[in-house]
């Protein structure tokens, strides 16, 4: 169509559309005559566009599930090799472990391959009034097999590192201090704890996740609450800490976040962490069965937007749903629980302490935890632990800090406690002088560790053994421990460590923690 235009023409329309008019005032002539209006062209239009934008929804949903819905990556190599220091008297190399050829000069070790479809984890539950990490698991997913292992690690348990309190409830304190005042501070401190876990594992772990009591009683509401047997009467009133539990042996439907949180923090008991951990073992196992008969009915989308909301990971959103579909594919009887080997009497100048059964937890990494192809010996961790003759040794020869700590504590003769493992719909329990396990469960013996508790409460930092700003401190003479007084710590602890500050326990809210300026504390 051809438009001539008079003075009077102007031109119309909708600019942002790029839709334009030419539209005459005066008088507008044309060779050809307009067509005339079609009734149907404008739905048929709106139909084309419809289509159109389904077609673009679609492929954006098929983009999302097969880009953005994957597997999380993985660490592909293991702990990286450190050679032991040569002729330190008071921390000679293993026998089998030459100083500075450590590992394999000539290249001629198997290839050690790792499977990309395990997917391992170091969850740390916190104390919200110390700062200690109160609940410690290693935790190795199958998506092969449909297998998911947990290792809870005693809190207690003595670790090689730099610090005067060699607890390995404290290291996520102590590192936290080494980036005070930096950006990102919880994945920095995560990412270094993931890195000292390494020494007793003999690989770093491929994701973490905190989180705290407030988190926890909002995870168990976010699933409808738990169904569980309490294995023993609890009665303990603490106006201090607020926190008042009162419940009879027996079972107990549809238990909430706040209740759950009351029953596993209780710890009256001779063998006090240990029986935690055992009955801690027992509830995760209850509310695993019971999400996992519930799939059906559950969005996991919703639940990995709660776990979010709750806890720290660095586990993404994409990340968590796809665990999450592969956790429903779980039989519950393939889900098992197990507590690291050790002495749990053991005891370093007059504080408690785990010292490592090195061949037995060497067993259980390598079967249950591991995602590699060879397994790990001696040489391949970094474990501080008693030998034969009961002195203390590290496995690979490199003693962190002061390598005179505890060289002069024999520590107790050897208990008989060993790990205890659950699984298959079992529960492992433990006892002063006993053993005991459920179906599938090999039962677990333990002596007591520290006696009864006078306080079955959380932990309370002691103020007056925390530590100055400037530790941790590798000096050569470090504060000398001492033994703990009754009731001045928390149930359980019978430790004389310095205790971490409590604003080092992780905020799980939007803001972050403020920290302290130096000298504060």
């Amino acid at each position: 169509m051809i438009l001539r235009r008079d003075s009077n023409m102007r031109i119309t329309g909708n600019k942002r559309s790029g839709r334009h008019l030419l539209k005459n005032i005066g008088k507008l002539s044309t060779e050809v005559p307009a067509a005339p209006k079609v009734w149907w062209r404008k739905p048929l239009k709106i139909v084309a566009i419809v289509t159109a934008v389904l077609i673009v929804l679609s492929a954006g949903a098929y983009a999302y599930i097969k880009l953005g819905i994957k597997p999380p990556d993985v660490n592909l190599e293991p702990r990286d090799p450190v050679n032991p220091a040569p002729g330190d008297p008071l921390n000679p190399a293993p026998p089998d472990v030459a100083p500075g050829n450590a590992y394999d000069p000539a290249g001629t070790a198997t290839p050690n391959t790792r499977d990309t479809t395990k997917f391992t984890f170091l969850v740390l539950g916190f104390d919200q009034e110390s700062g200690n990490s109160d609940v410690i698991m290693v935790a190795t997913f199958d998506t092969t097999n449909y297998t998911f292992e947990v290792v809870n690690i005693p809190r207690d348990t003595m670790m090689n590192v730099k610090w005067v309190s060699k607890k390995v409830n404290a290291v996520y304190s102590f590192t936290r201090r080494e980036f005070r005042g930096q950006d990102d501070i919880d994945s920095k401190t995560m990412d270094a704890t993931t890195e000292t876990f390494a020494d007793i594992l003999g690989f770093e772990v491929d994701y973490w996740v905190t989180v705290d009591m407030r988190g926890f009683v909002a995870l168990i509401n976010a699933i409808g609450g738990v169904d569980f047997y309490i294995p023993s009467d609890m009665e303990y009133h603490d106006s201090l800490q607020n926190l008042h539990i009162s419940y009879r042996r027996g079972m107990k439907y549809g238990l909430t976040g706040q209740q759950a949180l009351e029953i596993l923090r209780y710890r009256r008991y001779s063998d006090a962490d240990i029986r935690r951990i055992s009955n801690q073992q027992s509830f995760l196992k209850a509310a695993a069965e019971q999400i996992i008969a519930k799939k059906n009915s559950i969005s996991v989308i919703d639940l990995a937007n709660i776990f979010l909301r709750h806890v720290k990971t660095d586990l993404s959103l994409n990340n968590l749903i796809w665990l999450g579909r592969e956790f429903l594919k779980l039989n519950a009887e393939n889900i098992n629980f197990t507590t690291m080997p050790g002495n749990y009497q053991d005891s370093v100048n007059g504080a408690s302490y785990v010292s490592i059964y090195v061949d037995e937890w060497l067993e259980i990494v390598n079967s249950k935890l591991s995602p590699f192809s060879v397994d790990f010996t001696e040489k391949d961790v970094s474990i501080l632990t008693r030998g034969p003759d009961r002195k203390l040794y590290v496995t690979d020869g490199n003693r962190q800090g002061d390598a005179s700590w505890g060289a002069s504590s024999r520590g107790p003769a050897s208990s008989t406690s060993g790990s205890g493992s659950s699984g298959g719909g079992g529960s492992s329990s433990a006892g002063s002088g006993s053993s005991s396990g459920g179906s599938g469960g090999s039962g677990q013996t333990s002596g007591s560790q520290g006696g009864t508790d006078s306080n079955p409460g959380d932990d309370l930092p002691n103020i007056d053994e925390i530590p100055p700003d400037d530790v941790p401190d590798t000096s050569e003479t470090p504060p000398v421990e001492t033994p703990a007084e009754p009731g001045d710590h928390g149930p359980g602890d019978s430790s004389g460590d310095p205790s971490p500050p409590a604003d080092h326990a992780p905020d799980n809210n939007d803001t972050p923690p403020v920290e302290n300026p130096a000298g504060d504390e």
